[in-house]
């Protein structure tokens, strides 16, 4: 004869059993679901000691959003390459870095900040790219993210540094402008006194640039 304490083991056993199993099976289906997000070539770039590093934000691995070969794959491990111009994912094992193929990312969002992988033709004023988006209300701002590596060699040691550049441009009524000051906003905007705009708004683009020129666009917008 059973005696409780032993039915309850085996129906414990049973429960902990489905309960693997279960998890097994989700776990499969996920990993079945995200599998054609996995058929990049694989990164093999060494994280060297340098001054700075090459990705958009920090170095470490973020979660992240992309829409890939139509499909949307959210909260995935992802690094911006912005040296290389590859984004790059982290095999759900954790032991690989695959760079993802550029024409299949229409877009991807890192740290809040959503990029958009733009596809010109040999007459448009914009490199096909990632483009940070900054602004997008009845026009496109955008910015083109770049570090650029160099190296030298003090004391016999090879010493990595990188430096960050910054394009904009503006996408207006099918028309393309690179925005290098604000006199190009002046002549996107010729109706508008934009020197006074800025004083009035109190703008500071030596601080920061690129929320000066958000929010010069802004009111620029809302006031046409």
């Amino acid at each position: 004869m059973l005696t409780n304490q032993f039915i309850f083991a085996q129906n414990k056993d049973s429960l902990l059993n489905i309960a693997k199993e279960n998890a097994i099976n989700t776990y499969n289906s996920s990993i079945s679901h995200n599998s054609s997000i996995y058929n990049g070539k694989e990164d093999r770039q060494t994280d060297s000691k340098s001054k700075g590093h090459p990705y958009f934000g920090n170095q470490a691995w973020l979660l992240g959003d992309v829409i890939y070969n139509e499909n949307v794959y959210q909260n995935i491990y992802l690094k911006y390459n912005t040296v290389s111009q590859q984004l790059i994912l982290q095999h759900w094992g954790g032991f690989l870095k695959i760079e993802l193929v550029k024409s299949k990312i229409k877009s991807f969002t890192i740290l809040g900040q959503a990029f958009l992988n733009i596809n010109s033709d040999s007459t448009s004023k914009i490199e096909s790219g990632f483009y940070k988006q900054l602004y997008s209300e009845n026009l496109l701002f955008l910015s083109k993210i770049n570090k650029i590596k160099s190296e030298s060699v003090i004391e016999s040691e090879i010493i990595t540094e990188f430096k960050e550049t910054k394009d904009y441009f503006l996408l207006k009524e099918n028309n393309t402008f690179k925005i290098k000051s604000l006199s190009s906003f002046e002549s996107v905007f010729p109706n508008k006194d934009i020197k006074k705009i800025c004083n009035d708004l109190k703008l500071d683009f030596k601080k920061d640039e690129e929320n000066s020129y958000v929010k010069l666009l802004k009111f620029c917008t809302i006031e046409n």
